[in-house]
């Protein structure tokens, strides 16, 4: 069974997101050049006010994300599980320069291939996004962060559907966070039409 902790807002997330995300940003600049646009502080942990799991979520984004791709793929069945490196190509160098900071590749995530995902749980729990520039997911885990983090009744609306489903026993982690959509992409339907007013992603946290 999964247990999900959620803990009252920390001031010190940001500063624990500013030491990896700069650690990152130093390992990954010399890889990518000009191809990585940005390192934001996503999730939870990136709205001030709110209960978390205690984890770390960094979204990179990168300027052209399918060289760094293989189509044939796929995620792990189980976390712990880590995937095979074969025939990666120049996609090494970008899993090393991450892996350099302390983080674990876990492979391929979604279908269409628009994220990498690692983690780290020993000192700091992690975990890091690699997703295009422009895709969907990239600016809706901004869109979210940023709506949340200026209206207080949907970050309470949001923060007591999580504590309902906290309080709940689940099978895997994954199945908690599938049962917070309908709140998810309710609030992602009002921050939508609160972006018309001329919301703009930023370009970068660090």
């Amino acid at each position: 069974m999964a247990k999900i902790t959620l803990a009252p807002y920390d001031s010190q997330w940001e500063a624990d997101f500013l030491e990896v995300g700069s650690a990152l940003r130093a390992a990954l600049e010399p890889v990518l050049g000009d191809r990585l646009t940005g390192v934001h502080h996503i999730g939870s942990t990136s709205v001030p006010g709110i209960a978390a799991k205690p984890i770390i979520d960094v979204q990179v984004s990168v300027r052209d994300f399918r060289p760094w791709t293989r189509t044939d793929l796929v995620a792990p069945d189980e976390p712990a599980e880590r995937p095979s490196r074969e025939h990666i190509g120049e996609s090494e160098a970008l899993i090393d320069a991450v892996e350099s900071t302390g983080l674990r590749w876990l492979g391929d995530w979604c279908i269409d291939y628009r994220k990498w995902l690692f983690n780290r749980r020993d000192d700091l729990a992690v975990n890091c996004h690699v997703r295009r520039e422009g895709c969907v997911s990239q600016q809706q885990a901004l869109l979210f962060r940023d709506y949340l983090r200026v209206n207080k009744a949907a970050r309470q609306r949001y923060e007591d559907v999580k504590r309902e489903l906290a309080a709940r026993d689940w099978d895997l982690v994954d199945d908690y966070a599938d049962a917070k959509g309908d709140c998810v992409w309710g609030i992602l339907r009002e921050a939508d039409k609160w972006s018309q007013a001329g919301w703009f992603p930023s370009s970068t946290d660090i």
